[in-house]
């Protein structure tokens, strides 16, 4: 274990320097004025002395040579103080320089790729012949001079800060070669893009992989298999991007590898005010440690939490959170897939859902019930349907039969579809028909069926169709016309002569205008029709009386790159599940509320006699009576 002689004694004699408060800080910057430089500038002695500290002692240089700079709110240069969490991490890395890969798991903003740095550019001035190597994911983000968001650049800012009698002869080389060499004792740090050959480096004492996670696909796994050789120390430094990546693969599986964490949660400057929730209240997590949150935070937390949830933040119970982490959550832009991966450690998270779990699991509770009926259709000639009990058909009615052995409705309906194959295999997706009242939003029936070809599903729908009549009128119906199947399903409906059906939108030059093509394209509009569907569904707009329906609404998610995708079709990985569920009904409903919202029915209201006695029926009465006795 690495001992800190020399900063152990400035926590016995001026502990007051060491800490990270504003106060501290001032306190660091007068002592280093007074206390090094201007007394070491003409005493060769303490220079050595100084320099054999700083050799020994990684937290004595940290505290008293390097400094950072923080470019937010206003741009300030600060003395490098470690906060308290980083301390364990710096001996970790000390404990592992040179002689052991290291996994670093961090949130953004906890100093790690500063740390690295200062740590290397130590060993550039006292360790003589030590190589260094530097790798980002593009030769912009390891050195791009004078730019402080690429790595290197934050040595030059560093040794351009020391004291004059500690800086070396020096060479620095931009471009394509990126190095920085010690002319006084041979050390050098070469800096490298990512997609290069980092074997072809040469030996390194170290390896910094900065923000490892962004590396490009292959190229991640390129450079573990190429340096495995070269270096016994490799650092993977970054935040999780998703799941697809060596990162990911190494810090979830770390087998013997040391790994450090940094977290949010442990920083002083961050959890101020430390809270969880409960029944919707804010609960102090320790008093004593944290503080409470301010009496302004506490006010308007109605109003936070108000807006967390039209972002679709989901907080786990006993889930650590603070003012400065709602205050991150609700900045313009910031969404949970990016709050869980910059500050959470939360690879899966990355990926987070379309509908609110909360918002569907309430929606589920209130309008979800068990079918009245449920079983199959047979078609005659006509395409009318005759109904058939079967416990395990694929259609379900939430609505009674009349006297014409046909559904009873109250109002106009639509149909929503979504097309399948119809392959009928364990790892095929359904064909989807939901049918809604237009005017209620209520939903009055789906059929579910994986066993027919998209020309047999047209069948089985304008059989629906027929049987929703309202008046004179068929069901208005919508489908996803994207691919062969949705085509398929319109030649079929058109030969029939299904005349009552959605016709999309297309934006020209001249503004929008209806088209004659028929159905929705989903798949270049998926996001907006399912944002429709959504909006639909939380203002309680259509109420989906489907218990499958509501599930499968919860599949729905962003990828890491933005995309609206089905949790469980989006890898091949997971071909098994997607007959179980696909999203199917999903995007059914979304096809049945664009043409909900594209043809708004009325409801027809009957005029009702008033009740007998009543003032109003004595009103009638007597208007009545007026009317015969003047022989109207």
């Amino acid at each position: 274990m690495t001992e800190y002689p020399f900063y152990s004694q400035l926590e016995k004699r001026h502990r007051a320097i060491l800490h990270w408060t504003d106060r501290g800080k001032r306190a660091n910057i007068l002592y280093r004025r007074d206390r090094l430089r201007n007394r070491a500038i003409s005493d060769v002695g303490l220079q050595r002395d100084l320099r054999e500290m700083c050799r020994e002692d990684t937290l004595f240089f940290f505290s008293l040579f390097c400094w950072l700079l923080e470019p937010r709110k206003v741009p300030r240069i600060i003395p490098f103080v470690p906060w308290p969490h980083q301390i364990p991490a710096i001996k970790m890395l000390d404990d592992c320089w040179g002689v052991s890969d290291m996994i670093w798991e961090k949130s953004r903003g906890e100093g790690a790729t500063w740390i690295v740095c200062n740590r290397m550019l130590k060993d550039f001035l006292f360790r003589p012949m030590f190589q260094g190597g530097i790798a980002s994911k593009s030769a912009d983000d390891v050195d791009k001079e004078d730019d402080m968001s690429s790595v290197m650049p934050k040595l030059d800012w560093q040794l351009k800060r020391l004291p004059e009698w500690l800086k070396p002869n020096m060479r620095r080389v931009h471009g394509d070669k990126r190095l920085l060499a010690n002319l006084d004792n041979g050390a050098v740090i070469t800096g490298h893009a990512a997609i290069e050959d980092l074997g072809t480096g040469g030996r390194k004492t170290v390896w910094l992989w900065d923000e490892v996670a962004k590396f490009p696909r292959g190229a991640d796994r390129a450079a573990l298999d190429s340096t495995a050789p070269t270096s016994d120390c490799r650092l993977l430094v970054s935040t999780y991007k998703g799941t697809d990546n060596e990162y990911y693969r190494m810090a979830k599986s770390p087998g013997l590898t040391p790994m450090v964490i940094l977290r949010w949660e442990d920083n002083p400057t961050r959890n101020r005010g430390m809270f969880r929730i409960q029944d919707y209240q804010i609960v102090p997590v320790d008093e004593a440690k944290y503080g409470i949150p301010s009496g302004e935070f506490i006010a308007k937390w109605e109003q936070y939490r108000t807006e967390l949830e039209n972002r679709r933040f989901e907080f786990a119970d006993g889930k650590m959170l603070s003012p400065w982490f709602i205050a991150e959550c609700i900045r313009p832009g910031a969404t949970p897939q990016q709050i869980a991966q910059e500050y959470d450690r939360n690879p899966e998270g990355t990926e987070y859902q379309f509908f609110s779990a909360a918002m569907v699991e309430r929606r589920k509770l209130e309008s979800s019930t068990k079918p009245k009926w449920r079983g199959e259709i047979q078609i005659d000639d006509q395409y009318q349907p005759r109904f058939i009990v079967n416990p395990n058909g694929p259609l379900r009615l939430w609505v009674a039969f009349g006297s014409n052995k046909m559904p009873q409705i109250a109002n106009p309906v639509v149909i929503g579809c979504d097309i399948a194959q119809g392959t009928g295999g364990d790892m095929s997706s359904n064909s989807v028909a939901a049918v809604f009242d237009s005017v209620t939003g209520e939903q009055i029936c789906e059929y579910v069926t994986r066993r027919e070809n998209p020309t047999e599903f047209a069948d089985s729908v304008m059989a629906l169709g027929n049987a929703f009549r309202f008046g004179q009128s068929r069901a208005y119906m919508n489908w996803e016309h994207d691919g062969a199947t949705g085509k398929l399903f319109f030649a079929r409906i058109r030969d029939l002569s299904y005349g009552n059906i959605y016709m999309r939108d297309a934006a020209d030059t001249r503004g929008k205008q209806k088209t004659k093509r028929p159905g929705t394209l989903s798949q270049l509009d998926k996001a907006n029709n399912l944002a429709v569907l959504r909006d639909y569904y939380n203002k309680k707009s259509i109420q989906i009386k489907s218990e499958q329906g509501h599930d499968e609404l919860m599949m729905f998610i962003y990828n890491i790159d933005g995309k609206v995708v089905h949790a469980r079709a989006k890898t091949t990985e997971d071909l098994a599940s997607r007959g179980a569920s696909h999203g199917d009904r999903g995007i059914a409903y979304s096809m049945a509320v664009l043409a909900m919202k594209d043809r708004p029915a009325v409801s027809k209201k009957v005029k009702r006699d008033p009740p007998p006695g009543s003032m109003g029926w004595r009103r009638k009465k007597s208007l009545t009576l007026q009317r015969q006795s003047a022989g109207v």
